[in-house]
């Protein structure tokens, strides 16, 4: 099987070569920041590879570094990660194939988020396999927020979240390690988003709104 040169596709990358390859869709605009959105695809004999990113512009239209640098992440880890596991695959005339898109979170005042969603396929799975991972990011602090950085510093925000929303969804509780990575901060709630393989049901959301008046004892 033909392996992926990681080097080759980070060529196309926001900080080793953006003019490769690259197709501008659209842009959006979100408080000081321009989003292009860019793609790129590759496809072999066992497996294809489509790809979406954004590419934040600061409002002097030039490349945000921080912002770079961890979109540039999320891509590095889902490649990386495809491409272990095609390369445990025996069967030559299988067809795997990794589909990363990102869609602007209804974020509001000073925040910014961008939301990832990985689509993945390896032969005999079922079911297309979707994950999620988003970047938040305080365009005032100029600082990326973490989930436990909306918090009290003596709140344990996994712990208290999944306490909520076992008491919320009876019938799709949380294990009590279940990692919380991906959010999304909203006007009126915080928006938590869980990989279908976290929940154990296929019939449970994979989102969970969380309203910040239910929050605000143990918010900072």
């Amino acid at each position: 099987m033909v392996r992926i040169s990681l080097f080759l596709i980070l060529l196309q990358f926001p900080f080793f070569n953006s003019d490769v390859s690259m197709k501008k869709a659209e842009y959006s605009n979100v408080v000081d920041f321009n989003v292009v959105k860019k793609s790129f695809n590759k496809n072999y004999k066992n497996y294809q590879l489509n790809i979406t990113y954004p590419e934040i512009r600061t409002s002097q239209n030039e490349k945000h570094y921080d912002w770079s640098m961890q979109v540039q992440d999320v891509m590095v880890s889902a490649i990386s990660e495809f491409q272990k596991n095609i390369n445990k695959i025996s069967d030559k005339n299988s067809f795997s194939y990794l589909n990363l898109d990102y869609s602007i979170c209804n974020s509001y005042g000073n925040v910014m988020g961008i939301r990832f969603m990985k689509r993945v396929y390896y032969p005999g799975m079922s079911k297309v396999t979707e994950l999620y991972r988003t970047i938040n990011y305080n365009v005032e602090t100029q600082e990326f927020i973490q989930l436990q950085d909306l918090f009290s510093e003596n709140v344990n925000a996994r712990e208290l979240l999944i306490d909520i929303i076992n008491s919320k969804y009876s019938n799709c509780k949380l294990n009590k390690n279940t990692r919380l990575g991906s959010f999304c901060l909203e006007q009126d709630n915080l928006l938590i988003i869980l990989d279908e393989h976290t929940l154990p049901d296929e019939f449970c959301a994979t989102e969970v709104k969380i309203y910040w008046e239910e929050l605000r004892p143990y918010l900072k």
